[in-house]
């Protein structure tokens, strides 16, 4: 299990608008799985005002591709997407992500490529940047990113597999979707092909206790208002705990990977 956890405090002379956050992050193999295919990063860990260059990065990924290739792939996501980001000199946040995704996924391509793997390596990925008083998302996959604002929940992020697709397309009915056995394939996703279709987010307003929720599919059968309501009664370290003792107690037949943020201005 690795958690990280932090508070990013504003020094007194601040812009009156920049947000200060608590953040904490808890990643678990959980139950049924061997190896841990998920990553996750908070970038940069020091502190660094979101007014900042780049502002502030949180990002949760999930591979795919068996075991170690899963792993790698995951790991190869958030560290470039990091690196690419935050050396790209355009000043713009979505430009900069857009470039840091093709990227990824160009080079996990590649890298499944250069060891001929006889099956496809690829990951999800969604980012959440935060800087002066907005955010911005940038999501390919299954993982999500939730907003809950006074009270209420609400996911951001669209899920890109088979079935989410054809549900969004009236080609199939909610109840048949619930238990169909592709429900789980990725319609997109970080490195199976050569390039890929990434959504964009922007312009996200920041207001005082909002919080954000990053997580991977493991936390699938944790309904959006059990997300929301353990994320409001606890601190988000707690929050992430309570939500993977909640998938535990379900089965946890996946690698689970949760995020929260909570915004203060």
């Amino acid at each position: 299990m690795r958690l990280i956890s932090g508070k990013k405090a504003e020094p007194p002379d601040t812009r009156e608008f920049t947000p200060a956050f608590t953040y904490a992050g808890l990643s678990d193999k959980g139950l049924r799985r061997s190896v841990n295919e998920d990553s996750f990063v908070v970038f940069p860990e020091e502190y660094l005002p979101p007014h900042g260059p780049g502002g502030q990065l949180f990002m949760v990924a999930d591979g795919m591709g068996g075991l170690l290739s899963g792993r790698m792939a995951s790991e190869m996501a958030v560290n470039i997407v990091q690196d690419v980001y935050f050396n790209s000199t355009k000043g713009l946040v979505g430009q900069n992500l857009k470039l840091a995704f093709a990227e990824a996924n160009s080079r996990i391509f590649q890298k499944a490529f250069d060891q001929d793997l006889d099956h496809k390596m690829g990951t999800t990925c969604s980012a959440l940047v935060l800087t002066d008083d907005r955010g911005t998302i940038s999501h390919v996959g299954d993982s999500r990113i939730y907003h809950i604002r006074q009270g209420e929940i609400r996911q951001l992020t669209e899920d890109h597999t088979e079935i989410a697709d054809l549900l969004r397309h009236d080609l199939l009915t909610s109840s048949a979707a619930a238990n169909h056995p592709r429900r789980s394939v990725l319609s997109r996703a970080l490195g199976i092909e050569e390039d890929v279709d990434v959504d964009f987010l922007y312009d996200i307003p920041l207001h005082k206790d909002d919080r954000f929720v990053l997580c991977t599919d493991g936390l699938s059968k944790i309904s959006p208002d059990e997300i929301k309501n353990s994320v409001l009664d606890h601190t988000p370290e707690d929050a992430c705990r309570s939500l993977i003792e909640l998938t535990y107690e379900r089965g946890a037949g996946d690698n689970i990977t949760v995020l929260v943020v909570q915004i203060s201005l």
